[in-house]
């Protein structure tokens, strides 16, 4: 007879799920269909990045930041780094391999989860590795506490302009940002 079971998740734990997520696109070739997943478990299992889809991100940041027809670039900024889509992808590639797990369908397992990611993330700033074809570009990326609040902060060179903003985690059952 099974009874109530409950785990108690800490950082190692979220780390390690990362790192299954990344195998499992990885071997089943799936890494372009999940582009937020891939850089999130990327940039928490890496120390340095200088290929792949975080320098993709750095890149697609870089022409946000320039294109002024792209709208404001802080907003513009947060959708690639969008918490939200992270979470539809885990969603979603968990319900192709016939996982059902609560931790990313309920709200408040999901901000547990993220809370406990973001400690991996901060103590990892991501450096643009090569330049792109932008006349301004990212040189850096981080995440930071803002009083409670993740929020990350871009270094943009030549110039050394910066932009901030809140990291959100917006989804329809609870409009919050954190």
């Amino acid at each position: 007879m099974a009874e109530n079971q409950t785990a108690t998740i800490g950082k190692d734990w979220v780390h390690v799920v990362m790192s299954y997520f990344r195998q499992h696109l990885e071997s089943s070739g799936e890494q372009t269909k999940y582009p937020v997943l891939m850089f999130y478990c990327n940039w928490n299992l890496h120390k340095d990045l200088e290929r792949g889809i975080v320098q993709d991100v750095l890149k697609k940041i870089s022409i946000v930041i320039t294109d002024d027809t792209t709208g404001h670039p802080a907003d513009r900024i947060s959708e690639i780094l969008s918490l939200s889509q992270l979470r539809s992808e885990i969603r979603t590639v968990l319900k192709q391999i016939g996982v059902e797990s609560g931790l990313f369908e309920n709200y408040e397992n999901w901000k547990m989860f993220t809370e406990l990611m973001f400690p991996f993330l901060m103590e990892k700033p991501l450096k643009c590795k090569t330049r792109p074809p932008t006349h301004h570009w990212v040189e850096s990326l981080k995440l930071y506490d803002n009083q409670g609040q993740v929020y990350w902060k871009i270094e943009v060179r030549p110039g050394d302009s910066k932009f901030y903003g809140p990291l959100l985690r917006t989804d329809p059952e609870s409009p919050k940002s954190f």
